[in-house]
């Protein structure tokens, strides 16, 4: 009988520091795999954005752009002053 309550006992031992063992490797792992997650949340969101070259490129086209739409807007007010000035004359 006391040798059931040994064994008992042991078993409850053991099996105490088999899921002490599991939580720590388990704790382990989840702190090796946060790592390796960031580095490939970054590699993705760098795969994600334009080379700097390419980014470059596009702001260069921009800011042509905005010259072109200002020199244009200019160009139409301009010529909308110059009809209602050819305008009045007529008046």
């Amino acid at each position: 009988m006391e040798t059931l309550i040994l064994r008992a006992k042991q078993k409850e031992q053991a099996l105490a520091y088999l899921d002490r063992e599991l939580r720590h490797i388990s704790w382990a792992r989840s702190k090796c795999e946060e790592p390796a997650r960031k580095a490939e949340e970054a590699r993705q969101t760098a795969a994600v954005l334009p080379s700097l070259e390419v980014l470059e490129k596009i702001q260069r086209y921009e800011t042509k752009l905005e010259r072109q739409m200002y020199r244009a807007i200019t160009q139409g007010e301009r010529l909308q002053r110059m009809r209602r000035e050819n305008r009045c004359r007529h008046c």
